[in-house]
């Protein structure tokens, strides 16, 4: 994948694109994809629906920053859809990603932290819900990133993605998203190329509701009242009356 990658910049360069250029038909790509992969219906997840997702992620350098750069990253993200909006609804996550790799001149590893992920659900789909998303967080690694900056970074990011269900009307999800991460410590150490990455993430994960204890209980209530019901049943008029 990294390989692929770098070829498709090398050649937008030799053919006179740049690689912001290179990007923005990447996600138009994705983009036409997804709507093409889809039906117009309604696929709604109501507001307090929680998601979380297991996901691995990796890409390379482009240009803007330092170059000859690989990355790796894999991790969990738990979110939360807080309102509807016009042919969606707003979600805001985090990500924890206990595993980050860099691969460049001195191989760096490390942790990162996203504590803010605004993400944009499509839901007027019925077989896919496609997604754009904006955040930000912090990446802590063992050598410098890039080589000769600072072990602690930034990385403000942006996305698109799709999210396909395992099965019709199943809550559980197969996701793909091409993402821009950018890596610079904000200043903190001079000089400061960063590194501008194009990733390919895949993830599963789930929507779900937590259900209360009180609606828990009734509901568990209301099962056992319909059993004695049955029991009670008798023939003829009384039992047609429920008696």
């Amino acid at each position: 994948m990294s390989f692929g990658l770098t070829r498709l910049v090398r050649r937008s360069r030799l053919s006179g694109y740049s690689s912001p250029t290179v990007l923005r038909f990447a996600l138009l790509f994705v983009f036409v994809l997804a709507a093409l992969g889809t039906a117009l219906a309604q696929n709604k997840i109501p507001s307090g629906t929680n998601e979380s997702e297991f996901f691995i992620a990796g890409g390379h350098s482009v240009a803007g920053g330092r170059g000859n750069t690989g990355v790796f990253q894999a991790g969990f993200r738990l979110g939360r859809v807080l309102f509807q909006a016009p042919k969606g609804n707003l979600e805001y996550s985090i990500d924890f990603i206990p595993v980050y790799y860099i691969a460049q001149q001195q191989n760096a590893y490390g942790i990162s932290f996203t504590p803010f992920n605004l993400k944009y659900n499509f839901t007027s789909f019925h077989r896919a819900i496609p997604y754009l998303e904006l955040g930000g967080g912090v990446l802590f690694t063992n050598h410098d990133v890039p080589d000769g900056t600072n072990n602690v970074n930034f990385t403000p990011q942006a996305g698109i993605g799709l999210h396909i269900p395992m099965n019709s009307g199943s809550s559980r999800y197969v996701g793909v998203a091409l993402k821009y991460i950018h890596i610079s410590n904000a200043g903190l150490s001079v000089p400061n190329p960063g590194v501008n990455t194009l990733q390919v993430k895949l993830s599963i994960g789930r929507f779900g509701r937590k259900v209360s204890k009180n609606r828990e209980k009734t509901q568990r209530e209301l099962r056992e009242f319909s059993k004695d019901r049955r029991f009670l049943a008798l023939p003829g008029s009384l039992g047609r009356c429920g008696f």
